[in-house]
């Protein structure tokens, strides 16, 4: 932190700049995956069992709590 307050050097910086571009990496990763679990929570389809459709929004839930902890980094 003191760091990079004062003069942050130039490893700093590309840590910085490394873990900026992994979490954008994770992002559009965790993005679609949200998108398709939610698909297959709201699916009818008879090849999801309702005791299948429990664990399928468990997914979502942790899914999400993925997605909003990669957005506030």
């Amino acid at each position: 932190d003191d760091e990079l307050m004062g003069d942050p050097g130039t490893e700093t910086l590309q840590a910085i700049h490394a873990m900026k571009r992994e979490t954008i990496i994770m992002r559009r990763a965790v993005w679609p995956l949200r998108e398709v679990v939610s698909g297959l929570d709201r699916s009818e389809s008879k090849l999801v069992r309702k005791a299948t459709s429990i664990f399928i929004r468990d997914l979502y839930d942790h899914t999400i709590q993925v997605a909003d902890t990669v957005d506030t980094y």
